[in-house]
């Protein structure tokens, strides 16, 4: 069984383990695809391909995108086909959104991306704009932390896919998002949220507890 995890967080944002712990003991507990996805960074990414490649671990390059939606905050994944770690307007780009200052993504994309002054993140359907401006697949996460009133005008937005398999979701959850994923043709994906192998509450799993297999996320990784 070829298990795959796309929801991880290393050291270099709010994760306990540094990108290089991450790959090895993903290793030991035989997950074969691994994303890590700091939040509005993409520090830590590098590092861990690096180290995949040396012990034969695909890591998938991504990022947790912090958006906003009607003045609340909404999390999207998005998960990158090439060294986007490399590109220097991406990492300009997300460097303004490390510091909350999401008007200066002007002077990069012009009118391309919506902004205003004072603006500190990006709203949903701009956030998702700008990751796809850069290739990525983009993923709601974990829908079952969104009010009930506005997940299907969140949901409605131009997501490729819904992670549908998290450690707040009870099994009713994740076949209703399962079901949600496929009447609209997108794909679901599933995430431990690692942080930390002590597991204080249900918000985050532990690496290797929630997976898919390979043969099921076929649409992600042919991108």
């Amino acid at each position: 069984m070829k298990k795959v995890d796309l929801h991880i967080h290393s050291t270099a944002s709010d994760g306990k383990f540094t990108p290089e712990q991450i790959v090895a003991l993903a290793k030991v507990k035989d997950i074969y695809y691994i994303s890590i996805t700091d939040h509005n960074t993409i520090d830590g990414v590098e590092k861990g391909v690096e180290e995949g490649k040396k012990i034969g671990l695909k890591v998938i390059p991504g990022i947790e995108l912090s958006t906003r939606f009607k003045g609340r905050q909404v999390h999207i994944l998005g998960y990158f086909n090439k060294e986007i770690y490399k590109n220097k307007k991406f990492i300009k780009a997300i460097t303004f959104i490390q510091k909350k200052n999401v008007y200066q993504l002007k002077s990069i994309f012009k009118d391309k991306i919506k902004v205003r002054k004072g603006q500190k993140r990006l709203e949903l359907s701009e956030g998702i704009k700008f990751l796809k401006m850069f290739g990525a697949k983009v993923v709601l996460a974990h829908p079952g932390k969104i009010k009930r009133e506005n997940l299907n005008d969140i949901i409605n937005h131009d997501f490729d896919g819904i992670e549908a398999i998290h450690p707040r979701h009870n099994k009713v959850e994740i076949e209703y998002f399962k079901n949600i994923a496929k009447s609209k043709g997108m794909f679901y994906t599933a995430g431990t949220d690692f942080h930390n192998i002590v597991k204080k509450n249900v918000k985050h799993g532990i690496l290797g507890e929630l997976f898919l297999e390979v043969k099921d996320i076929n649409d992600i990784l042919k991108f």
